[in-house]
């Protein structure tokens, strides 16, 4: 982290990037603001995703992040292998560091199966369906290793837009403030999938 760059704006206006570390409140506050964000892309890395330390892209994330070029690999880490003849699941692309901020976008198309129903009824024609084709679309978060540091992924994770499903994939748990499945389940209950490589 460039301990040399100044705040450009508020209350800390003027100050190196460590004057606001232990102010949690204020932190808290910065992380919610679409404007720090966007006009500040990166003090807002430094001090909210990267929690003060250095960028977590490293070769393991990159290599992690690489094997999304594998289709195969794709398909078989979003999807069980059941669905994916069941649905005819296709993949589509792979898009890397989006816009958004995710490290990898999916797109998958499948076969969406429904019921027919009588006209002008929601009366169900027994044995009766229809097939078409939709598309499933998977933004991704890499982590080789999550830690303590989980509440301030969470937190960043919360402000990005996202086109689809949330999936965050990690290597390793090194937390000690609750277990890992704890942490797991959090993400899970805000909506994230969790997937362990």
């Amino acid at each position: 982290m460039n301990n040399m760059e100044l705040i450009p704006f508020g209350k800390y206006k003027g100050q190196p990037l460590e004057a606001i570390k232990h102010d949690k409140q204020y932190l808290d506050w910065l992380s919610t603001q679409d404007w720090f964000r966007e006009k500040y892309a990166n003090v807002y890395q430094q001090i909210i995703v990267n929690n003060f330390t250095e960028p977590a892209d490293t070769p393991e994330h990159n290599k992690m992040q690489a094997k999304f070029l594998n289709e195969d690999y794709s398909l078989n880490i979003l999807v069980s292998k059941e669905r994916i003849n069941d649905l005819n699941i296709e993949f589509i692309r792979s898009e890397f560091e989006t816009k958004e901020g995710w490290d990898v976008n999916v797109v998958l198309d499948y076969d969406y199966v429904s019921q027919v129903c009588k006209p002008h009824s929601y009366e169900i024609i027994e044995g009766k369906t229809e097939i078409t084709r939709r598309t499933a679309r998977y933004d991704i978060e890499i982590k080789p290793v999550i830690g303590d540091d989980w509440p301030s992924i969470l937190r960043d994770l919360k402000h990005r837009k996202t086109s689809g499903q949330r999936v965050i994939i990690y290597a390793n748990y090194s937390g000690v403030g609750c277990p890992e499945h704890e942490m797991v389940k959090i993400f899970e209950t805000s909506n994230y999938r969790v997937v362990k490589v």
